[in-house]
């Protein structure tokens, strides 16, 4: 593998600031010199997803610690894992466009990488609302409010399937995917815009937990996960009626 310089790696695989929203826009820059430390220290791409995966699965139980400073490192583990998921898809396009391997091999690798990716995504948002959810139980010992972190958490389980399905219907899939990688791939494609909401599933436990208003984050996300379930089912019902 030849020796690449920082601006030969940016050029190669350049920083995805188009994706960034206007308050985000150090998220690309900061991932790039990663990206490139990473490649010197010869890590994968897959590597990084799990690795962001590892970091959102320990913010849970600081989140769901009684203690605020547990929650404040509990949030910086959340940042860290969201600034990783921007690099390792930068990292993965620059190792195959500098690798020359087969189409199949390609193929296979993407396939991996959309599936850790997915399931990044699921975990972050399981991690946020059951850490939140124990925490607010913890407060209260109240069981009504365990059972509504539980239906929330259902509920963006739920919101990510229907995304799936409908994403079914609305978009065509690459032709080089296998049967398998398809859902993946569709279940990637909406996952800023399914129960996640984007940034705001990264951005308001943060705000949450700096407002001291933690407490709080589970019900009203369950309203939101709520009205995005129905909202979703009207969905379903109109493409129904078109097929």
């Amino acid at each position: 593998m030849n020796d690449y310089s920082f601006k030969e790696m940016v050029k190669i695989s350049p920083p995805n600031f188009k994706n960034a929203y206007f308050f985000e826009k150090y998220n690309p820059l900061v991932s790039s010199y990663l990206v490139y430390s990473f490649y010197k220290l010869r890590i994968s791409a897959n590597t990084v997803s799990l690795l962001m995966t590892v970091l959102a699965v320990i913010a849970f139980p600081l989140l769901a610690s009684q203690h605020y400073l547990s929650n404040l490192i509990g949030v910086v583990f959340l940042l860290l894992s969201y600034l990783l998921d921007w690099c390792d898809g930068s990292l993965a396009r620059f190792y195959y466009n500098i690798n020359s391997v087969g189409e199949e091999k390609t193929a296979r690798g993407k396939s991996v990488g959309v599936i850790l990716d997915v399931i990044y995504h699921m975990v972050y948002n399981i991690s946020v609302i059951l850490g939140f959810t124990v925490l607010l139980f913890n407060k209260t010992e109240d069981l009504r409010y365990l059972m509504i972190g539980m239906g929330t958490a259902l509920l963006f389980l739920a919101n990510l399937a229907i995304d799936n399905i409908i994403s079914r219907f609305i978009q065509a899939p690459p032709k080089n995917q296998s049967s398998t990688s398809k859902s993946f791939f569709h279940l990637m494609k909406n996952k800023q815009k399914n129960a996640g909401f984007g940034p705001v599933k990264t951005y308001l436990p943060v705000l949450a937990v700096l407002l001291g208003i933690q407490h709080y984050y589970v019900p009203i996300f369950f309203f939101g996960y709520l009205v995005y379930f129905f909202t979703n089912i009207v969905r379903v019902l109109k493409i129904s009626q078109r097929c």
